[in-house]
């Protein structure tokens, strides 16, 4: 069965501005509270490129900062990410690439919320290709094979701040999946590893080999069990694991998901969870996980924040089955009605060595004929990879255990056809503790209100204010309110 594309190119230039007006410019900085108007000018590009066997897909931005106090440097920040995804000949074989940057902040400690300060962070910029083979043996057998490499540099507009390496990334995985009928199953080969400029030895490096059995129940329900081995090094250890598990796969109607599994890890267990509900008016997903892993290449991650499109492309899945047709009516809506979706998520942690991360993330979001209500909640909590080896935690390269907890929620009301007024709320507490010595806590509250309209079919108008209430035990509790007004136009 062939499927004709319909090529379209669509490169659509913006620029947005925005003029803050706070009480305190240094909220996110080292330094006394102090007045200051940050302006922030951001031409882009959205990129929506495709072919019949290519699409090119995605954003970019620089951000370009100006403080008239002087208590930040000016600086020209990129942003964005961009896809690219090949199919040659619509054989099943070709080429992944993509290009992400963002921002990090410096510390654990310093809060996502408030004026963001360029002397306290850093831009993460992110590199990936990844060619691919897909070939379908029969009607139910699929033999895949993908290799990836990455690079992630790391820059920062303040020299005071330490520099940090570039990090490598190599993934390559092989596979044999047949689907069950009512039985099936997987074989599989991968090597992970994340390396770090300037060490010898990888961050993390990981070389398994997994055998999964798939029994149909009936054409919703799926079970299986999994077993393999994997050989581990996480410096300073190396290890053989043998993670054994059960799996499920449930889809109870077409608007349901349920994806799980759990395995007996040499660090303990290890789990996935993936819930996904919708419906035209609603849209709701719960991920949770546990396993090794690193801080690198996290540009993306739906559990720490990001993006809600998917959201709001989930609701429209009914009304419009074909995806490209989709995106730009997710683009329409959230255009005609103002809403903002850009989540905060969690805060960064950065680490040159290997981490136990565990994490949940909620997100929920309801919409009616002129309200919007989108929510999320969610944990992160690391821990060194340690598997017994080492008797003293202290020795360890990097002991540090964290935990993050944050919660948002924001509603968007249509006054009108061309004007909207949203409210948001939002709460942060991260912990940090090295063994034996006293936790180091930090919290933040944030209520935000902006007032929304169109000033024209592609230019948009808002004026708002913010508080932000911060509480740090490592360093003096600090306040910010602010005026903020912006203007985006869309060519």
């Amino acid at each position: 069965m062939s499927f004709a594309v319909q090529a379209q190119t669509r490169l659509q230039p913006t620029l947005d501005a925005e003029a803050v007006f706070t009480s305190n410019g240094n909220f996110n900085a080292i330094g006394p509270k102090q007045r200051d108007t940050v302006l922030t000018v951001s031409p882009g590009l959205n990129v929506n490129v495709v072919g019949a066997n290519s699409s090119l897909i995605g954003q970019w931005q620089f951000k370009a900062t100006h403080s008239f106090q002087g208590l930040q440097p000016d600086s020209v920040i990129p942003s964005g990410n961009l896809k690219l995804h090949t199919d040659v000949n619509r054989s099943g074989a070709g080429l992944d690439a993509s290009l992400g940057s963002a921002q990090v902040a410096s510390t654990l400690a310093t809060s996502n919320a408030g004026t963001v300060s360029v002397s306290n962070q850093y831009t993460n910029t992110e590199w990936r290709l990844s060619p691919y083979f897909t070939r379908a043996l029969d009607e139910r057998t699929v033999l895949s094979a993908r290799l990836t490499r990455g690079l992630q540099q790391t820059s920062q507009v303040d020299n005071t701040l330490a520099s940090r390496p570039d990090a490598h990334l190599r993934d390559d995985s092989i596979s044999l999946t047949q689907q069950p009928a009512p039985l099936g199953y997987t074989v599989s080969r991968a090597w992970q590893s994340t390396r770090s400029a300037g060490q010898a030895d990888p961050v993390l490096s990981t070389d398994s080999s997994k055998a999964i059995v798939r029994y149909a129940l009936n054409t919703e329900l799926v079970l299986g069990v999994q077993t393999g081995v994997e050989r581990i090094q996480a410096y300073p250890t190396r290890f053989v694991d043998h993670p054994t598990g059960l799996l499920l796969d449930w889809h109870p109607s077409e608007r349901s998901s349920i994806a799980s599994g759990l395995q007996q890890r040499e660090f303990g267990r290890a789990w996935q969870l993936a819930i996904h509900h919708r419906t035209p008016w609603m849209a709701a997903s719960i991920q949770a996980d546990r396993g090794p892993t690193t801080s690198l290449f996290t540009i993306g991650s739906v559990g720490s924040g990001g993006s809600a499109r998917d959201l709001f492309d989930a609701m429209l899945t009914t009304r419009i089955p074909d995806a490209q047709d989709r995106a730009a009516a997710v683009d329409s809506l959230l255009t005609s009605r103002n809403i903002p979706t850009q989540l905060n998520g969690s805060r960064d942690f950065y680490s040159l060595t290997a981490q136990l991360r565990q994490t949940v993330n909620g997100r929920f979001v309801l919409m009616g004929r002129r309200d919007t209500w989108l929510n999320q909640a969610g944990l992160i909590k690391t821990s060194p990879l340690d598997t017994g080896t080492s008797s003293d935690p202290l020795s360890l390269t990097d002991p540090r255990h964290t935990r993050q907890y944050y919660v948002e929620s924001q509603l968007t009301h249509q006054l009108t056809t061309v004007s909207s007024l949203t409210g948001g709320l939002r709460w942060t507490r991260a912990r940090e503790q090295v063994p034996g010595n006293d936790p180091s806590v930090s919290r933040d509250f944030t209520w935000r209100v902006s007032l929304s309209t169109n000033m024209a079919r592609d230019t948009t108008a808002t004026i708002g204010l913010r508080r932000v209430l911060k509480h740090s035990a490592a360093s003096s509790s600090s306040d910010e309110a602010a005026l903020f007004m912006g203007l985006g136009h869309r060519f």
